[in-house]
């Protein structure tokens, strides 16, 4: 199994937002922006069903990553509103376990950016 080291960080104040900023135009990282989508609202008992992921730098898009996986449980209906996927589409899926090495893998060295994480 591939092993990660991150170091996170919670940009709080505008003064923060602008120190990155500055330190980005310097060094020109890679940065990795993702979102996902779940099976409920609660962390302590939602399943992750969807990732996308598009990875760039200040020249534009290096490459994206998605994928579809299978909670193993039926969706609630207001899921399914939210966010327009479906039982069906996830049927045939494999489930997160199967997929998250390939994630962690096109994350890589990368700076990453969560939304509503």
């Amino acid at each position: 199994m591939l092993q990660y080291h991150w170091t996170l960080t919670h940009i709080s104040t505008n003064q923060q937002a602008n120190d990155m900023v500055e330190l980005f135009k310097k060094t020109n990282p890679k940065v990795c922006a993702f979102d996902t989508e779940t099976t409920g609202l609660r962390p302590f008992d939602s399943t992750i069903i969807e990732i996308g992921a598009i990875k760039f730098d200040r020249n534009g898009e290096l490459s994206t990553w998605t994928g579809l996986f299978n909670p193993g449980v039926p969706l609630p209906w207001q899921i399914t509103k939210i966010t327009h996927i479906t039982d069906q589409m996830l049927c045939d899926k494999p489930p997160l376990s199967n997929q998250l090495d390939s994630f962690l893998e096109f994350l890589g060295d990368s700076v990453i950016v969560a939304h509503i994480a």
